[in-house]
């Protein structure tokens, strides 16, 4: 096979290579009950659960260094060796035609370091790829190479594969390609599977007992500084995800010729059907570069606590477009381990839609970098020292939720540095150690 070399970037080493399941589907549950306790994971053949290693996994992203991987020039010398994490659900594939159709695993993991628990499986007689889409780029100069690939000896050991069913050589030859790795146009937006009902609700609202879902905000991360016309901002990631047991849906309808939007939350019983309403606030059209789409009005807001937790500065984000970027513990009771609504560009809807539907699916999280002014934190004039990022969902109790008590998460950072070369770090929450 030929890869591309794309200038300093170097060469993404997708070998083409899959992990093959045969017989019963294969699965793994990962879970952790705090970030103060370790995951957990257990493999599930058929209906057979078997613990595996403690200390196995340190986040949820997949299984570290599954595979070995090792170039060799055409002189036989071992010239890189790599080590990439495999996501069971990376690029699943039907292998033979009396294989089930379809696979209800997962088709992603989760690279949020806050993730709780996952669910990663391969259908019988289906594949996976053990490709890293998030790996880092190799350093491969032009020219013919020689790749081995092979299951890790520890996890052939853990998961009982005959070493003659562990490896694969594939021949390889790289080329010299763009400097940089050009993207495939952006897709136009595509309707979304989802939609809201075909009226507004009219009358009073019905507020259902039925399950209602429960937003749960996890602690920020993605801690970085940047200057910007004079001034210093921080900037900064924050999810904030359905524990359940019910999804999140709103309905949303647009008053004619105006950029706002009336929205419903619906309440749906445990086959799907509507049971009752009740009114959620607005959606407006947000026409800036990078959005261009609907918003939500206060799902969430952010704010920058001192030392004794007074606040000194807050966040405008007050805007948000539904969707289920990120799966945060797909092993809570009624998790959507396939949501429809994953992309943005799907969801959220284009300026002239009459209605539209978001939802925020059971184990699903919806996350958003604030890394633009007015979004990001101005910490120009703030003195070094120790602060905390608060996340809150459902800010102004819009939202009809099962626990409302669990809509507040803190995150402590220290500031540093002189005014344009301010620097962040953030301490390890608890056994979580990521910026």
């Amino acid at each position: 096979m030929t890869l591309q070399r794309h200038g300093a970037l170097g060469v993404d080493l997708d070998l083409d290579a899959h992990l093959v399941v045969d017989g019963a589907p294969w699965q793994i549950r990962a879970t952790r009950r705090s970030y103060g306790h370790p995951i957990v994971a257990v493999e599930r053949i058929g209906v057979r659960d078997r613990a595996l290693t403690d200390g196995l996994l340190k986040d949820l992203a997949g299984l570290p260094g599954f595979v070995r991987v090792t170039i060799a020039d055409a002189g036989g010398a071992t010239v890189r060796t790599v080590e990439p994490t495999f996501c069971p659900g990376h690029r699943p594939a039907r292998r033979r035609p009396s294989a089930p159709a379809t696979s209800p695993y997962p088709a992603r993991c989760s690279t949020n370091p806050f993730a709780l628990g996952a669910v990663w499986g391969i259908q019988a007689g289906w594949s996976a790829s053990v490709h890293d889409p998030v790996g880092a780029p190799v350093d491969l100069p032009p020219g013919a190479y020689t790749a081995r690939i092979a299951i890790a000896e520890r996890y052939r050991a853990l998961l009982n594969i005959p070493a003659d069913k562990a490896s694969a050589t594939v021949a390889l030859t790289v080329v010299d390609g763009p400097a940089a790795q050009v993207p495939a146009a952006p897709p136009e937006a595509t309707l979304s599977p989802l939609q809201a009902k075909a009226a507004r609700p009219t009358g009073p609202a019905v507020i259902s007992d039925w399950p209602r879902p429960d937003l749960r905000p996890l602690p920020a991360g993605g801690m970085t500084v940047k200057h910007d016309a004079g001034r210093d901002y921080l900037a900064f990631f924050a999810t904030v995800w359905n524990a359940g047991p019910a999804p999140l849906v709103i309905d949303a309808y647009r008053w004619e010729e105006t950029g706002t939007m009336d929205a419903y939350q619906y309440f749906l019983d445990g086959d799907g059907r509507t049971v009752g309403w009740a009114p959620a606030g607005v959606l407006r059209w947000d026409d800036r570069d990078g959005h261009r789409h609907w918003h939500l009005a206060d799902f969430a807001s952010y704010r920058m606590l001192d030392a004794q937790y007074r606040q000194v500065t807050t966040s405008e984000k007050t805007g948000f477009c539904l969707s289920s970027t990120d799966p945060i513990d797909l092993t809570v009771p009624h998790a959507n381990w396939q949501p429809a609504n994953n992309d943005l560009r799907v969801g959220c809807g284009g300026r002239t839609v009459a209605s539209l539907r978001q939802v925020l699916d059971v184990g699903s999280g919806d996350t958003y970098r604030q890394d633009l002014p007015g979004q990001s934190f101005d910490i120009t004039d703030l003195p070094n020292g120790t602060y905390y990022v608060e996340v809150t969902a459902n800010p102004e109790r819009r939202l009809y939720e099962t626990d409302p008590s669990n809509n507040i998460s803190q995150r402590q950072v220290v500031l540093a540095g002189p005014p344009g070369a301010r620097t962040v770090t953030a301490p390890p929450h608890q056994l979580v150690d990521a910026a």
